[in-house]
């Protein structure tokens, strides 16, 4: 910017100094030096001046104060809660029997399967209740059954009939089946309770075991 403020005011300087020079044969002046200066002087600064105006004016703008990022808020956390934790109680699973085959593979010697049991196991009773029992088996094995030794007896867990051996009903041989009925007579007391019961041979070996599980309300 001075630079060119040096060559516009320098280029007013000499044109004016031309004029008053003139290109003939130099004249007497006319105006004395003193006014001759005053006059290149005011045109200098009518120069100056008007060289400034036509000049863009440029204004401070301030700088913007920079958008401070807001903390983003975080969720509360979770509360935990303290719960009581259990043991979840544990429950025999109910018994089931499989169902009686209609052509059953025969197997050497003793052998038998529960085809019904009446009531079925895990049943509920009142107290010194009288329930009618029933057993039915079927012959899968290679020897018969024979009235004359072959029994039922309850041989462990709760007591539920005077008797403890029962007598085969009649000779069964294989693939026949066999029932026994028994009167029960249940506890008086409340609680969950088992009877064992087994099918035994002539030579009072047993070869296969049923029970009756249940409960006094």
């Amino acid at each position: 910017m001075n630079k060119k403020l040096f060559l516009i005011t320098g280029a007013a300087i000499f044109s004016l100094l031309l004029t008053a020079c003139g290109a003939g044969t130099p004249a007497n002046p006319t105006q004395s030096p003193d006014a001759i200066y005053t006059e290149v002087a005011s045109t200098i600064q009518a120069a100056v001046t008007q060289t400034a105006q036509a000049m863009p004016t440029y204004t401070n703008t301030p700088e913007s104060t920079p958008t401070e990022i807001p903390t983003p808020t975080l969720p509360p956390l979770p509360t935990l809660e303290s719960t009581n934790s259990t043991n979840p109680s544990t429950t025999v699973p109910a018994t089931t029997v499989p169902p009686v085959p209609t052509s059953p593979g025969s197997q050497t010697g003793d052998h038998a399967i529960l085809g019904y049991q009446i009531p079925a196991d895990r049943g509920t009773f009142g107290s010194s209740e009288q329930v009618a029992l029933t057993w039915g088996f079927l012959n899968t094995g290679t020897t018969t059954w024979t009235a004359k030794c072959y029994t039922l007896r309850w041989f462990g867990g709760t007591q539920i009939w005077g008797e403890t051996k029962l007598k085969m009903p009649k000779d069964v041989k294989p693939n026949e089946k066999a029932e026994f009925n028994i009167a029960a007579f249940l506890p008086a007391n409340k609680g969950d309770y088992i009877s064992r019961w087994a099918l035994y041979n002539c030579s009072n070996v047993p070869f296969y075991e049923v029970y009756f599980a249940f409960t006094i309300k």
